[in-house]
């Protein structure tokens, strides 16, 4: 009976490792499924602000095209240049914090879902 008792154990413990080794496989491959739909949804954020730069750079130079069209000697060409150059720098700058803000605040909701998923998968394994 010890010996019957002893091999069950020993079972009931090779068991639980085995369960043990398949939660351990099952959450990395749910951590790189997370960090690879993290990358993807990143990467779509930073083509749709990358667009929306260059549509709204093209906006200000086709502005400021029409206003050289209309420019009636060099000093105001000058002008229309230094203004057109202070409002790209201006609009870049705000972009590229703009960017930085979304990337910060996208990172940061991933990071909290992925810290969800750990905690759960924690209380899971109590």
């Amino acid at each position: 009976a010890a010996q019957v008792a002893s091999r069950r154990k020993a079972e009931a413990q090779a068991r639980s490792q085995e369960l043990k080794a398949t939660a351990e496989k099952d959450k990395l491959e749910l951590e790189r499924e997370a960090a690879a739909a993290a990358a993807v949804e990143l990467e779509a954020l930073r083509v749709q602000l990358a667009a929306q730069r260059e549509e709204l750079l093209l906006a200000e130079r086709r502005k400021r095209d029409a206003e050289l069209g209309e420019a009636l000697d060099d000093e105001e060409r000058s002008r229309i240049f230094a203004k057109y150059e202070k409002s790209t720098k201006m609009l870049e700058g705000y972009l590229d914090s703009e960017k930085n803000s979304q990337e910060s605040e996208l990172k940061a909701r991933l990071q909290a879902a992925k810290d969800k998923r750990a905690a759960r998968a924690q209380e899971r394994a109590k």
